[in-house]
This record gives structure tokens, C-alpha cells and sequence, in this order.
């Protein structure tokens, strides 16, 4: 069994001060969808996301640079330790209805783990798994 800090990878942060327009460009430089914000100790303080910014900034008018992410982030995310399973992780996203969940040890940010992260996982396991024997054993 596979647990989340196998699978997790290193998140990429912002303090809460961060204007949004910045934000946005870190994003796209680093082709992903969401920020950790952290305080100077590197504790969670919320999740920005690509849907926070259409939600709450575009879809509103609001000028990007007029902001900070703490006014649009959204607060005390849920999270997940290093040694929950993975399968923890899945459900914990779908009874929350979140798609990353933020790594916690002794309540400090150490990875984040996403729907992308789980399911280059799942394919890797299926390519490891020996497909005649599933054949023989579903159709013989």
C-alpha cells in the first residue's frame, strides 16, 4: 500500500500579501493550478486556485492587481498527513469535494498532494501489473 509521501510532490507557496496579478503569473510560469499560502513558518494559512481567480476576481470585474491573495484565497483548507494511504486521500477528496490536499507534518506544509499526482500513481501501478494473467483470469 502506497501512502500520501510516496506520491506527493514539493507545493509551490505564496505569503497572503501576494497581489493576485502575481500570483496568476507564477501559476502559469509553473503550469499549475493552485498556490499554498503560508504564514513566515511555512503553516498553511489557505489555498489560492485557478478557480479563485475566475470566481472571485474575473467573473466579479475586479482588477487582479487590486488584491491580495489572503482576499481571495480560500481559508483553512483541508489537509492530510505524510502516512495516510492514498486511498484515504481519494476519499477524503470526494467527501470534500476538493481536488489537492495540502501535506501536513506537526502542522507544517511538506508537499501537496492532487488528482494528477493520484492518477499518474494508479496508471503506473497498472503498467506494472501483469495484464495476461487479468486476461486469462477474466476470460478463461
Amino acid at each position: 500500500m502506497n501512502y500520501v509521501i510516496d506520491v506527493m510532490r514539493q507545493p509551490k507557496t505564496c505569503p497572503p500579501e501576494m497581489k493576485v496579478s502575481e500570483a496568476a503569473r507564477i501559476m502559469r510560469k509553473e503550469r499549475i493550478g493552485s498556490l499554498i499560502v503560508v504564514d513566515e513558518n511555512q503553516r498553511v494559512q489557505g489555498l489560492v486556485t485557478e478557480r479563485d481567480l475566475v470566481y472571485r476576481i474575473l467573473a466579479e470585474d475586479k482588477n487582479p492587481g487590486d488584491y491580495t491573495v489572503k482576499d481571495i484565497m480560500t481559508k483553512d483548507p483541508v489537509t492530510i498527513k505524510p502516512y495516510n494511504t492514498i486511498f484515504e486521500a481519494i476519499k477524503i477528496m470526494r467527501e470534500k469535494h476538493v481536488r489537492r490536499l495540502p501535506v501536513l507534518k506537526e502542522d507544517k506544509l511538506i508537499g501537496i498532494i492532487t488528482e494528477r499526482e493520484i492518477l499518474t500513481y494508479i496508471l503506473k501501478a497498472t503498467e506494472a501489473v501483469d495484464k495476461t494473467a487479468i486476461f486469462k483470469e477474466i476470460f478463461l
